[in-house]
């Protein structure tokens, strides 16, 4: 159709041109002259067809439909980066706050952190007046997404970007986040087991090697309660992590570990006495595995059992330190917040697409992900791991020559 109406374009052009001088002939020429042109322009309308502008009206351009998902907010300079996070957790920043700052001074960002009092805390107002305050973008570390839920998708709805750290929403919470910083499913339980399995092979440790996996949760139950459990941070089944170990050549069969699991939760006095009774039952232990950051018993176990511990506190360290039997697993707070500068980086540029993805259960969505690597830090290599902790390599510095 467009190409016959170009043709008609062209030829009734050309044929005005013609009339307009031939007007000027004898008179003679001039009823020739309407009848040929009336024959070239019935020609030209048959060759284009039926006009459609004629009998109907072209159809109007159609309407774009409004794109209702919410249009981010820019991630420039002086955006406001709101964070929140959890006081007890394992993964909470104690250098969070000069971390942080700098972190986010060095990319341009306005910084507001908030910290939860008890345990049942929600952040709604806090999430409310950010968002009203201009945020670009929440990091938020929580345990409870359920009482915020309204509020996250409010502040999403009104193009405000959040990153769940540590803990991701369960797919039961109604809660969408754009990206996930944290440790990979179970890669703490693998380094902790990865470390002792070490131990025990350069030690030439007789197999089987039953080790024991144990988990404290202070101020909950009697401390009598003895049951399996399933931690964000370690993990008292230690069944993916040996499957791991034997793909990757490191074990070369499952059954060459037997592992003893256990929680014991209550207050630190009985915590430790019933503990420690458990682990005077179990015959031929080769190793521990402490699963949790409490150093409850570090102090009261043999020395020449090897032990790895989930902390990076001075008690830890030092018996790290002191003991080529100990070793200790941790995440670095400065490792955690350059990682929430890494997922920043890949929103403002609109990269994400090219990070890893994190299964969330349950559900037909991946969230894209930034993972942190744990940290083994063992007796051989604790000044290297700790190089950039200086007042901690310090302290142990002068506690070693304390010793020596």
């Amino acid at each position: 159709m467009s190409r016959s109406v170009s043709r008609t374009a062209t030829v009734i052009p050309t044929l005005r041109a013609s009339c307009h001088t031939l007007l000027r002939a004898p008179a003679i020429f001039r009823a020739a002259t309407a009848l040929v042109a009336a024959v070239v322009i019935t020609l030209a309308g048959c060759a284009a067809g039926p006009n459609p502008t004629a009998s109907t009206t072209l159809p109007a351009e159609a309407t774009p439909v409004a794109d209702e998902s919410p249009r981010p907010r820019a991630l420039e300079a002086v955006a406001l980066i709101g964070v929140i996070q959890e006081t007890d957790a394992l993964t909470s920043w104690d250098d969070d706050e000069y971390l942080f700052q700098e972190m986010l001074t060095e990319r341009g960002y306005e910084h507001d952190g908030r910290r939860n009092v008890t345990d049942d805390w929600t952040w709604a107002e806090t999430i409310d007046e950010w968002t009203q305050q201009g945020a670009a973008a929440i990091v938020m570390e929580s345990d409870v997404w359920d009482g915020d839920a309204e509020a996250i998708a409010a502040a999403r709805t009104a193009g405000v970007r959040f990153i769940s750290y540590n803990a991701v929403p369960r797919a039961s919470v109604d809660v969408d986040v754009d990206l996930h910083v944290g440790v990979r499913e179970d890669a703490i339980a693998r380094a902790q087991l990865e470390a002792l399995v070490g131990m025990l092979a350069e030690r030439n440790t007789p197999k089987p090697w039953r080790i024991a996996n144990f988990v404290a949760t202070l101020g909950q139950g009697d401390g009598s309660d003895l049951q399996r459990a399933n931690l964000a941070y370690g993990s008292p089944d230690l069944s993916e992590a040996i499957d791991a170990l034997v793909e990757a050549g490191q074990l070369a069969d499952a059954g060459d570990v037997i592992v003893h699991d256990c929680q014991i939760a209550g207050d630190s006095r009985k915590v430790k006495k019933h503990a420690l009774e458990w682990l005077d039952g179990l015959d031929g232990l080769a190793g521990i595995v402490l699963a949790d950051p409490s150093t409850l018993l570090v102090s009261s176990l043999p020395e020449e059992l090897p032990v790895v511990l989930l902390d990076a506190s001075f008690d830890a360290l030092e018996s790290v330190v002191r003991l080529d039997t100990r070793a200790t697993v941790t995440v670095f707070p400065s490792e955690l917040v350059n990682s929430v500068g890494t997922a920043l980086d890949a929103l403002q540029r609109g990269t994400i697409g090219q990070l890893p993805t994190l299964p969330r259960e349950g559900t037909a969505t991946d969230i894209p992900a930034v993972y942190v690597n744990p940290v083994t830090i063992t007796n051989d290599n604790w000044e290297t791991a700790l190089a950039d902790d200086e007042m901690m390599l310090g302290t142990l510095k002068a506690t070693v020559g304390d010793l020596d």
